[in-house]
């Protein structure tokens, strides 16, 4: 494997898609996604 950069680019939209379905109890296993979604960003600024 070589060492490369890798960028990922989300949107506003996968957060609040993943927030609505932890809310409604369709992702359960979500919420620690959820939580890591937003330190992520915190992260990357």
């Amino acid at each position: 494997m070589t060492n490369e950069t890798i960028e990922i680019v989300v949107s506003a939209a996968s957060a609040w898609k993943i927030a609505t379905k932890v809310r409604f109890g369709k992702l359960p296993e979500g919420k620690a996604l959820e939580q890591r979604f937003v330190e992520a960003l915190d992260e990357i600024g």
